[in-house]
């Protein structure tokens, strides 16, 4: 409908008013990605943080998080899905379509 945005327009709203969050998440881009495929997976991420409450927002962590490592590997198995066509195990696929 008119004068609806789109949820890539939320995002980057959100993101524009927690600058700080931005740059956390940014840091998370791959390499190779698209801006395309970059925009759809930071929300995801954001999306599906609370879901992992260990993962703190702006906080890189000193050591290793295993919630921010399996945010960041579902995020990276659901765009695989989505972009590339990639298929797993049925309860990965189960998992990323929940949370996609």
């Amino acid at each position: 409908m008119a004068g609806e945005k789109s949820g890539e327009d939320l995002v980057s709203e959100y993101l524009d008013q927690n600058p700080e969050l931005a740059q956390w998440v940014d840091t998370f881009r791959g390499y190779c990605e698209t801006n395309k495929q970059w925009f759809a997976r930071r929300e995801f991420i954001l999306r599906n943080m609370e879901a992992f409450p260990t993962v703190e927002p702006g906080v890189v962590p000193s050591s290793s998080s295993s919630s921010l490592d399996r945010l960041l590997s579902l995020s990276m198995v659901w765009a695989n899905h989505v972009f590339l066509g990639c298929s797993y195990p049925q309860a990965v696929m189960d998992k990323i379509k929940e949370m996609g």
